[in-house]
């Protein structure tokens, strides 16, 4: 009689144990779902701008040391494409393939010098690592003040102006997709494009500078960080980690 309640008690057990496993993997599709079938901020939502603490001095950039490193659990986001598709991070990485984000905006410099390169690791990585280029701040507007400088004066690079690149500070989410898509149809950008939300969510919790580079395993846990987008560095070890994988 003993042994038949004790393998009763075991049953009972398991039994609680499968229900617990369903609620959570039930959870975790209903996070899933929630995040995929998002809706896109409204058109009209302002940009709140925010003065960052890290500038373009290089010794000001240990500041970001504060916020992600390499080996720490990449924050999840939802942003979308200027067309309005979902792009959620943990849905994206629960596919397998690593995620590389690359930060950007089209009055920066850099950032049109490197987006041949962001299209060739696009391309040559295809279904084996998947690129996103998030369009952040301006790094050089023209009509407010640059949120990179220690001084509260505006910067215009002289490629800017020898380019005829003249771009204000977005005001709303439509002036920022706007701007996103001129430099997206431009450049015939390869790599996914989102826009960064009205609140500047993935800029203020990925780092405040204009062209960083986060590559996430699937695992959500950051392999590479990069306060300066830095191309072969990048493919060392975009190499390593899918050699790994």
């Amino acid at each position: 009689m003993q042994v038949y309640l004790k393998l009763y008690k075991i049953f009972v057990l398991l039994l609680l144990l499968g229900t617990s496993l369903l609620i959570c993997n039930c959870d975790s599709h209903n996070i899933s779902a929630s995040s995929i079938n998002a809706v896109p901020p409204d058109d009209e939502a302002e940009i709140t701008y925010q003065k960052t603490t890290v500038f373009l001095l290089p010794t000001n950039y240990d500041n970001l040391d504060a916020l992600l490193k390499e080996g720490d659990i990449a924050p999840d986001f939802t942003l979308f494409t200027v067309d309005g598709e979902p792009f959620n991070l943990y849905h994206e990485l629960d596919k397998g393939i690593p995620i590389l984000l690359i930060t950007g905006s089209y009055s920066c410099p850099f950032t049109r010098r490197k987006i041949p390169v962001i299209n060739e690791l696009t391309s040559s990585y295809n279904q084996k690592l998947t690129v996103a280029l998030v369009y952040i701040v301006e790094a050089h507007p023209q009509d407010v003040e640059n949120l990179y400088l220690t001084q509260d004066s505006i910067w215009i690079p002289k490629e800017n102006l020898k380019k005829g690149i003249a771009i204000d500070m977005p005001k709303t989410y439509k002036e920022r997709k706007e701007v996103c898509s001129v430099m997206q149809d431009t450049f015939s950008l390869n790599p996914i494009v989102l826009v960064d939300n009205p609140d500047n969510e993935f800029w203020m919790k990925y780092g405040q500078a204009p062209v960083m580079a986060h590559l996430i395993k699937p695992d959500k846990t950051i392999s590479l960080r990069q306060i300066k987008f830095n191309s072969k560095l990048l493919k060392k070890r975009i190499d390593l980690l899918l050699g790994d994988s």
